[in-house]
């Protein structure tokens, strides 16, 4: 007859037994450690593994985004630095054209004087009728946000201004020029009468009322009382101041451009060789010398050497 089985008690079905056996034989120690002890052990084992996973992947995630703010903040710095270059760079052109406003406003006022010097050689008053004055160039309103643009379409403007103003001056240089020779011209051809009176005999074949010879008159007679003024009747040079036979005194003025004076029968000649005369200057005084039968001024007109009726000279009517 068995005996029964005893039953295994708790202790050993829940826990495990750890044993410490020293090599040099002494007594072997035997600690139990109960079930519930190791399961905790574990939890906190895998619970330390759980969180040094989460904190690793923490870790990781802040050093992306610390490196994404790493190129983020370059990525400002380098806009930064391109922002200042383009604003050294358009403080740069707007002195530039700041310089050439300048420079084209001092031309423009020349300009103006130059045109208001042609506008009174053609003979007018005042201020010519154009307006040449220096506009404002690339002007915006405040914070456009167009400076870039506007400094650019000014800089532009300037160029094109730098480039036309030496051909417009070149332009009204020549149209000076051309004035001047003009007016000069003008001023050098006869075109008053030499005397004020009547005109006793005009230009052309006539009866010498002298002589009685058939001849042609080179001039035009201007009868006025004796001492009456004699002018010149345009500017130009004295190349005689005498006696000439039959002319009496006489006073010969050379005009340039072929053109020759005759001023004859003056009683007292006001000037001599080589004085320079303008357009109603008194050169002589009205008188009857040489051949005359009366006070009188005998006028001739030269051109080339050839007397030309003295009419095509003269105003129409002698005041």
């Amino acid at each position: 007859m068995s005996l029964p089985r005893s039953k295994p008690t708790n202790r050993h079905r829940s826990g495990y037994d750890v044993l410490a056996v020293p090599r040099d034989g002494s007594t072997v120690r035997r600690w139990t450690v109960p079930q519930a002890a190791l399961s905790f052990a574990g939890a906190l084992l895998t619970a330390n593994v759980v969180l040094i996973v989460a904190l690793f992947s923490l870790s990781s995630s802040r050093g992306m985004e610390l490196q994404l703010q790493r190129t983020q903040l370059r990525s400002l710095a380098e806009r930064h630095e391109a922002l200042l270059a383009a604003a050294a760079e358009q403080e740069e052109q707007l002195t530039i054209l700041a310089l050439e406003a300048e420079r084209l406003a001092i031309r423009v006022q020349e300009l103006e004087s130059l045109g208001a010097e042609i506008w009174q050689l053609l003979g007018h008053d005042g201020d010519p009728p154009v307006d040449l004055s220096f506009a404002e160039l690339g002007r915006g309103g405040p914070d456009d946000g167009f400076g870039d643009d506007l400094a650019a379409a000014a800089l532009a403007t300037v160029d094109m201004l730098a480039r036309e103003l030496p051909m417009r001056f070149q332009e009204l240089e020549i149209l000076r020029e051309n004035i001047l020779a003009r007016n000069h011209r003008l001023a050098h051809t006869p075109s008053i009468w030499p005397a004020s009176g009547r005109v006793s005999s005009e230009y052309g074949t006539r009866r010498h009322p002298v002589s009685g010879t058939v001849q042609l008159h080179r001039g035009i007679d201007v009868a006025a009382p004796a001492g009456t003024p004699v002018y010149a009747t345009a500017a130009g040079t004295v190349v005689f101041a005498g006696h000439r036979g039959g002319y009496g005194l006489t006073v010969v003025i050379d005009h340039g451009y072929g053109l020759q004076t005759l001023y004859a029968h003056n009683s007292r000649l006001y000037v001599t060789v080589g004085d320079v005369v303008e357009r109603g200057d008194r050169i002589a005084a009205v008188g009857s010398t040489g051949l005359s039968t009366g006070p009188h001024v005998h006028y001739e007109v030269l051109v080339n050497g050839e007397a030309v009726n003295p009419r095509a000279y003269l105003p129409t009517r002698n005041p």
